[in-house]
């Protein structure tokens, strides 16, 4: 899926409830890379299945 962006905020917010200072790192540490297409300026395509890892990992913000 090619990463709009809106899909890149709410990349960048989800990997940050997680702890992560951004969404490539919380790839990084989750061994998806491969799945992701992360240029200079971030990613501008990502696996659906990286997604939906994601957004069941969210934790919202109190």
């Amino acid at each position: 899926m090619s990463v709009t962006p809106d899909l890149r905020v709410e990349l960048e917010e989800r990997a940050q409830s997680l702890g992560y200072p951004d969404f490539m790192a919380w790839v990084g540490t989750e061994n998806l890379e491969m799945r992701v297409d992360g240029g200079d300026e971030g990613p501008t395509w990502v696996d659906d299945k990286v997604l939906a890892i994601l957004r069941g990992a969210f934790v919202p913000p109190p």
